[in-house]
């Protein structure tokens, strides 16, 4: 887990080996979660392949509809707050721009990072090769409901929320990620 050039913000990843493997809908679960704690979450989303904004139904739209009190995209060529870019800000940049007053910080993505880490393996999936897997602190595995839709129960977000706040609690921040 990182907290960067900040003492009291704790970061945590969903990380996944693809895309469309449940990622997303942890992240709306955890906020709405989180946001019924009373708690003020910010959000990254980190989008290796590029982004567009003001697209109803797309990630960023549903994640700040779930509570979200702030949701950033980070992307090779832009980031949101829209400014163009030379390259891709750091994980700690993105953390830096966002200020102190968050409880929480939850990233989708920067799977290479020292930020602790829930890992999403769906069904027949396999483990990220290419991820810092040090600071895995759970692999949950998205259930199919009787629609056939990905979801995750009520039970498994509660019990993530207690082992995210108990990392937190306990957590030494590293200074970089």
């Amino acid at each position: 887990m990182i907290n960067t050039r900040r003492a009291s913000v704790p970061v945590f990843c969903i990380i996944a080996r693809r895309s469309n493997s449940g990622k997303t809908l942890l992240m709306e679960a955890l906020v709405a979660a989180l946001k019924a704690r009373g708690r003020r979450v910010a959000t990254v989303k980190h989008c290796p392949h590029g982004h567009e904004i003001g697209h109803s139904g797309k990630d960023s739209q549903r994640i700040f509809d779930a509570g979200a009190d702030v949701v950033v995209m980070s992307s090779p060529d832009k980031a949101t707050t829209i400014r163009r870019v030379d390259a891709e800000p750091s994980l700690d940049d993105v953390v830096e721009s966002l200020g102190p007053d968050y409880d929480i910080i939850l990233v989708e993505g920067y799977k290479a990072s020292r930020a602790a880490k829930i890992l999403v393996v769906p069904g027949g999936d396999v483990v990220p090769n290419d991820t810092d897997l040090s600071q895995v602190l759970a692999t949950v595995e998205p259930e199919i409901g009787p629609d056939g839709v990905p979801q995750f129960p009520v039970g498994l977000v509660n019990g993530l929320l207690e082992l995210i706040e108990q990392a937190a609690a306990t957590a030494v921040y590293p200074n970089k990620n």
